[in-house]
């Protein structure tokens, strides 16, 4: 393994640490209550956002893509701040 890939790794590892003692303590930064109806997937998504920023990956989402006028994109830091720490439907765990 080369030094940059080692570094990657460790980088992912403290991460993943800081993550996990933040859910044991029970500390986040903002905490999101939706209420919602419909079909969406609201689960794989919340699990593919987390998923893809864990790697330390920075991404967009973006509503509505190819219409100018609705279109809208948000920037996700996973290089930086941006975590999903848990995530519950109905009460359940899905993280």
């Amino acid at each position: 393994m080369d030094f940059n890939a080692a570094l990657k790794l460790q980088t992912e590892v403290l991460k993943g640490l800081d993550d996990l003692r933040k859910r044991i303590a029970g500390q986040f930064e903002h905490k999101l209550e939706l209420e919602v109806n419909g079909d969406f997937n609201w689960s794989a998504f919340l699990q593919h956002v987390k998923e893809t920023s864990e790697t330390g990956h920075s991404f967009s989402i973006v509503v509505d893509p190819g219409d100018s006028e609705y279109e809208k994109s948000f920037g996700f830091d996973g290089d930086g701040a941006d975590r999903i720490v848990s995530a519950k439907i109905d009460g359940k765990n899905i993280l």
